[in-house]
This record gives structure tokens, C-alpha cells and sequence, in this order.
């Protein structure tokens, strides 16, 4: 996996605020906390899926552990960084 770029792990900048009815919000808020994950997560996971209704091409699949994240320790932080 490591030799394919659109496998590397990057991170998404989702800036702005976005307004809806308390009611979908509570929906969202609900399923995303009975699937065991963060609000956040649960709106990837759907433009995951969006995304492959619509035809696209994406790698990976949207489940735990699919991709390994940059570790917690800064110093190796630094050095993904350089290299």
C-alpha cells in the first residue's frame, strides 16, 4: 500500500459552519454515536459513500484500521514530516 500515493494518509481541512434543523442534527448525533464513533467520522464514512454511489474511483475501505495513522509521538511526527 505504501507505494501507491492516493493510499498515503493526509489530513482534511473542513473549515466553515454549517446550519440545520436540530432535528437532523439529533439524527446524526444519535447514529453516529450508536455506531461508536465521533460526528466527524460518521459524515467521512458518508462522503465515502457518496463518493462511490457517484462512481468514484477511492481507495481504501471505511472501516477501523483500514489506513495506520501518524503516531502520537511528536518526534516521529517531525520525522514524517521531513521525509
Amino acid at each position: 500500500m505504501a507505494n501507491n500515493p492516493a493510499l498515503r494518509s493526509v489530513r482534511i481541512m473542513l473549515n466553515g459552519q454549517s446550519y440545520v434543523y436540530a432535528g437532523f442534527r439529533d439524527a446524526v448525533v444519535d447514529a453516529a454515536n450508536r455506531d461508536g464513533m465521533s460526528v466527524f467520522q460518521f459524515a467521512m464514512i458518508a462522503m465515502g459513500e457518496k463518493l462511490q454511489r457517484m462512481g468514484r474511483d477511492i481507495p481504501g475501505v471505511f472501516a477501523r484500521n483500514d489506513i495506520s495513522l501518524p503516531a502520537n509521538d511528536p518526534a516521529d511526527v517531525a520525522k514524517e514530516k521531513v521525509a
